[in-house]
């Protein structure tokens, strides 16, 4: 997850429908992967499946990483362009905003925090 500065620890998918996951025709998760099932019968694993085999070019996603928090971004690939020597791959072409804090401090480690400084 380094696009994002977060730790991978939980559990995520990649599901078809941007703006409700679980009305998905496609979804890729990694429940399925662990042995816990996916959103639905036609769920499919994370761990073998290729990115080429599920984005075609400018096809988005949305990646839903920890379910309890719900951290949604929109994945688009782009088009295909020939590899170059001079590049290390895989490499992030754009992105927007700036990324949140997976772990932003609680109220009270805040509060804590500002009294010391005063």
């Amino acid at each position: 997850m380094k696009s994002f500065d977060f730790c991978f620890d939980h559990c995520f998918g990649f599901y078809s429908n941007i703006d409700s996951y679980h009305d998905s025709f496609d979804s890729y998760e990694l429940f399925v992967d662990i042995g816990e099932g996916g959103l639905d019968s036609n769920s499919k694993g994370v761990k073998k499946t290729k990115v080429k085999d599920v984005f075609y070019e400018y096809k988005k996603m949305l990646f839903l990483f920890d379910y309890g928090d719900g951290w949604r971004f929109v994945i688009e690939r782009g088009k295909i362009e020939e590899s170059s020597k001079d590049k290390k791959y895989p490499f992030v072409v754009d992105k927007k905003g700036t990324a949140p804090l997976q772990y932003p401090p609680l109220e009270e480690e805040q509060d804590s925090f500002q009294k010391e400084e005063e």
